[in-house]
């Protein structure tokens, strides 16, 4: 599983894969590891930028916060791709040690524009993973610009690295579907050796998974994200998360407020639990109702009855389905929940059921967010005017942070939002 990252001010994208497994293992006497990262950098950029120079720093040593003990010429480095005169015109790679890091400088031969639509992939491999599980950290450090001159350093983005337990192997979470029809069902495939699941979806879990890699679910009835943990049968501290998401197609709505700026059709009737106010002009198709009828059935119209703007605060049923021209606006409850995080102020959010957050860093400025669990906590680091969508679990303590871009303020706050997979919502 691709591991993706930024940091508050860097320009580029970053995502890192590694080989021979995913995640790493740590190293025995009597099976050594060699290990390989692959950095892919600038795929699916939403702002472009140019660069000029590009420094990896893995850590050296022999403990768990440490990738490897070897700190010379026996790692080796290389760029896959930019050999393009628009992608850099061909990029050089060297190395040198610089205390406890190994310090990897990629270096294209003109500086070129990332705009999102290409990439290259930084390499270094043939390294000697050390033997003490852990999760080290690599360090990334572009010299970037919006344009193609004033390049500066920018924080450093930093990705960690898992060391899992010699012989665990946990990848390749897969639906068999990635769209179904609502009521359908969903298998999800994966691989894993020397290690006990969890699946955790809307807000239920199973944690009967573990006599084959293979689990259907319950009936979909909306976009649902599935988030699989698995823990070392050695070592039960190294807990490691496979996600995925399948979308339903026609999933049920259960929501608050809704504006509808053009038709609304309910092919199947429609019910409203309690008054239905029509402001302006209310056209029932089929048949027709006098304003007393309708009163009488706890239907409010506001002036005549036609085409206009239909208000729905309560229950109704059109039992030969319900034509509205114009807007509806249909009020209880929230679906979709407004988050707001204020300019240098962390703020923890936790939620009473799963679900999804997602947004945009707009207003020019970064977000970090930090999921914080029982088992352990994972920062991300989403670059400005970025989209991002990540699964947020029940049993988790999200904690937000807007990271300025400079200046002495007033700071403006961001906005983001957070979708349940079941009923509930911020808490």
């Amino acid at each position: 599983m691709a591991i993706h990252a930024t940091s508050a001010d860097a320009l580029l994208s970053y995502s890192l894969a590694t080989s021979p497994t995913d995640p790493l293992n740590a190293s025995t006497d009597k099976d050594p590891v060699i290990g390989r990262l692959d950095i892919t950098v600038g795929r699916n950029m939403t702002t472009a930028a140019y660069c000029r120079k590009i420094i990896v720093k893995i850590p050296i040593g022999a403990g768990a916060a440490h990738l490897t003990t070897v700190n010379t010429n026996d790692i080796k480095q290389s760029v896959t791709g930019g050999s393009d005169p628009g992608h850099g015109n061909g990029w050089t790679a060297t190395a040198v040690a610089e205390g406890d890091k190994r310090v990897f400088t990629f270096t294209p031969g003109r500086a070129p524009e990332f705009t999102g639509q290409w990439a290259v992939t930084l390499v270094i491999s043939q390294i000697p993973i050390n033997k003490v599980v852990g999760k080290p950290v690599i360090e990334v450090i572009e010299e970037t610009s919006p344009t193609s001159s004033n390049f500066t350093p920018k924080e450093p983005v930093r990705i960690t690295v898992d060391k899992a337990p010699p012989g665990f192997l946990f990848r390749n979470l897969r639906p068999s579907k990635i769209m179904v029809e609502n009521g359908e069902k969903v298998t999800l495939t994966w691989e894993i050796q020397n290690g006990t699941c969890v699946m955790y979806w809307d807000d239920k879990s199973d944690p009967n998974v573990n006599s084959e890699p293979k689990w259907t679910s319950p009936a979909l009835h909306n976009t649902t994200g599935f988030m699989l943990q698995a823990t070392s049968a050695e070592d039960a501290s190294f807990v490691h998360t496979l996600t995925t998401a399948v979308t339903v197609a026609k999933p049920d709505l259960d929501t608050g407020h809704l504006n509808v700026y053009g038709n609304a059709t309910a092919h199947n009737g429609l019910v409203v639990r309690g008054d239905l106010v029509a402001r302006d002009i209310l056209v029932v198709e089929g048949k027709t109702y006098t304003l007393d009828e309708l009163q009488a059935k706890g239907i409010t119209i506001g002036t005549d009855l036609g085409k206009g703007h239909l208000d729905i605060h309560g229950n109704t049923t059109a039992h030969d389905g319900l034509s509205i021209k114009g807007a509806a606006n249909i009020m209880d409850g929230d679906l979709i929940h407004r988050l707001t995080v204020t300019m240098k102020e962390a703020k923890t959010f936790r939620f009473s059921t799963d679900g999804m957050i997602f947004g945009n860093a707009d207003g020019g400025h970064a977000l970090e967010f930090t999921i914080q669990r029982s088992s352990g906590s994972c920062t991300l680091n989403i670059a400005r005017s970025s989209n991002f969508c990540f699964p947020a679990p029940r049993d988790a303590a999200v904690v937000a942070k807007t990271v300025p871009m400079g200046g002495s303020g007033p700071y403006p706050s961001t906005t983001f939002f957070f979708v349940p997979f079941g009923s509930g919502g911020p808490i």
